[in-house]
């Protein structure tokens, strides 16, 4: 009997798949269907290499048995994975009828890539030619690459583009003695107390640096401090404020809003203008009503933030919630250095969450480039110091260093704009990292970059975190209504 002819195949994987090899170990995720290939490699001969062995050959399959003599079922498959995600190949490879006929590890692989929409298989003879794949390039590691070949006629041209949101903390001083302003503002935006005297960003540098900003993409502006009210040129900074059109939010916690009516009315004015209320526990409830029934009588656009730090905190806080018809809320969790077992239960990442997250590819390659809970912010205190992060080195200051050069120093030497998982151990080596939201302050606070529970098989009780909106490394809240 005649052999037929050895057919060959373009096997291709498609762009909205990711495909993460690390040592030994495989993903490949749909970021349309969030479908998922996981596998873990095992050695030919010995350990996992001989139950798998055992297991095929218990079938009874010749082919199976042939395979297994030839050794290396999974490594195979890394090997395909390697030669896929090579830039001269672009996830277009060869395979011949032979390769799939001798391994069928590979053609069980080959099957679920194809069910799960993640490729496919096309007979060479049959196609035009090789199927074109483009290597995808986001734009900032252009503009980085030509900022260090010419920054002195790039710097201007270009790093403004990428400034986003700017927090000024106008005060640092507060009556009350409350812990979520000594430590909570380096975890999330909210108020802040120094230990020492009370100092104020001078107005004129806060204008300085808008001007600075005119012509950037610019969206967000926050105003926080010690108590905002408190800062001696207040309306001035109104009138200034109102003058840009990024949304400014106003950051101030539920006991500051007593007798500030005025304050609140002209903060109502302004176009684009938000206020952000941060409740901390314990707490004082007629006080909390008060500020309530304040801030509904003015038509301000309003979040009450929760700062939670144990499960207390968050059912006290859903029934203010119910009692008070608080419409919009949302929860932050606050590391206080004595709840890591509360972090652990409801906020660390699970590894179903992530995978049911669906980033899109998009967002996947943003994150082996830039961190998105970063990316395009910057802070300055009271002091006039400037950060790309308050927990990451200082960047300039107000009055001596300009915005543009500022900026181009986080792009190109930075650590909070480009602070990627992938830097990071020990979530550089593993394949879930460009499927983890970006790293936050929590890891800061905590001293960890995995909050996760992805390596602990079995973990994944129904929590709190089954409302969350990405966790710790999310950066942002629980839930927001």
């Amino acid at each position: 009997m005649s052999s037929s002819k050895n057919k060959t195949f373009w096997f291709y994987i498609e762009p909205f798949v990711h495909i993460a090899l690390k040592k030994n170990h495989l993903l490949l995720y749909n970021t349309l269907n969030g479908k998922a290939i996981e596998q873990t490699a095992f050695s030919p001969s010995g350990g996992n290499g001989q139950v798998a062995s055992a297991a095929y050959k218990s079938s009874g399959n010749s082919v199976l048995e042939n395979a297994d003599r030839n050794a290396g079922f999974s490594s195979k498959i890394f090997n395909i994975c390697k030669k896929l995600l090579s830039k001269k190949n672009l996830r277009v490879i060869r395979l011949t009828e032979t390769e799939l006929l001798k391994n069928l590890l590979l053609a069980k692989f080959i099957k679920k890539v194809i069910n799960y929409h993640m490729g496919d298989l096309l007979e060479v003879s049959l196609s035009a030619g090789k199927p074109m794949q483009l290597a995808p390039m986001l734009s900032i590691q252009r503009d980085v690459e030509r900022l260090r070949k010419d920054p002195g006629h790039s710097v201007g041209e270009y790093v403004l583009n990428y400034l986003d949101e700017i927090s000024f903390y106008i005060n640092d001083g507060y009556e009350l003695d409350m812990p979520i302003f000594y430590s909570g503002w380096q975890q999330f935006l909210c108020g802040i107390k120094s230990r020492g005297r009370n100092r104020e960003l001078e107005l004129e540098k806060i204008g300085t640096l808008l001007d600075e900003a005119a012509g950037s993409p610019l969206s967000r502006i926050n105003i926080l401090g010690g108590n905002i009210f408190n800062y001696s040129k207040f309306p001035a900074l109104l009138a200034l404020l109102g003058s840009h059109k990024a949304v400014k939010t106003f950051h101030l916690h539920y006991t500051q809003l007593e007798n500030r009516e005025k304050e609140l009315y002209d903060m109502a004015a302004q176009d684009s203008a938000k206020l952000r209320v941060l409740i901390d526990f314990p707490l004082q409830e007629k006080q909390l009503a008060g500020a309530f029934q304040s801030v509904e009588e003015k038509n301000l656009d309003t979040v009450f933030e929760f700062i939670v730090a144990s499960e207390a905190d968050f059912r006290k806080a859903q029934e203010l919630i119910a009692a008070l018809k608080i419409a919009g809320y949302s929860f932050q969790p606050f590391y206080n250095g004595r709840n890591l077992g509360f972090f652990k239960k409801y906020v660390f990442l699970k590894k179903q969450a992530v995978l049911a997250s669906k980033p899109t590819i998009e967002e996947v390659l943003s994150r082996s480039v830039v961190n998105a809970v970063n990316f395009g912010r910057l802070t300055a205190l009271p002091n006039g110091s400037v950060y790309a992060n308050v927990n990451a080195g200082k960047l300039g200051r107000l009055g001596k260093d300009s915005l543009p050069k500022m900026i181009f120093k986080e792009m190109d030497k930075g650590k909070s704009w480009r602070r990627r998982r992938s830097k990071a151990a020990p979530c550089k080596d593993c394949v879930f990292e460009l499927l983890c939201p970006p790293l936050s302050n929590y890891e800061y606070a905590i001293g960890k970059n995995n909050l996760c529970t992805i390596w602990k098989p079995g973990a994944g009780k129904k929590n709190l975190s089954d409302l969350a909106t990405g966790g710790p490394a999310g950066g942002q809240t629980f839930v927001k209504v």
